[in-house]
């Protein structure tokens, strides 16, 4: 037993993941470049996401103000914020 060793069940870390941890730890807004939009298409591919889903969230609308940044203007379905990323990246 090697307990240096250790699990990860979260998705592989990619510039967009640590862009909305930033947002999600200190709740600040970032400045989103057009590099981060390209970065958010190439890690929702990565992923192969489908659709991203905005919890509430103590920062949510700070969350709310980024990934609308990076993904245009959300869904609003019952208690959570919605992006289709089918029909934003075809």
């Amino acid at each position: 037993y090697d307990k240096t060793k250790r699990s990860n069940f979260t998705p592989p870390h990619r510039p967009t993941s640590a862009l909305l941890t930033g947002v999600r730890y200190t709740g600040s807004v970032p400045q989103i470049t057009d590099t981060d939009r390209v970065h958010a298409r190439e890690d929702l591919k990565y992923w192969r996401v489908s659709v991203v889903i905005l919890t509430p969230d103590p920062h949510e609308t700070a969350l709310l103000a980024t990934l609308e940044q990076l993904l245009g203007p959300a869904q609003k379905v019952s208690d959570v914020w919605l992006w289709d990323i089918r029909t934003i990246y075809p």
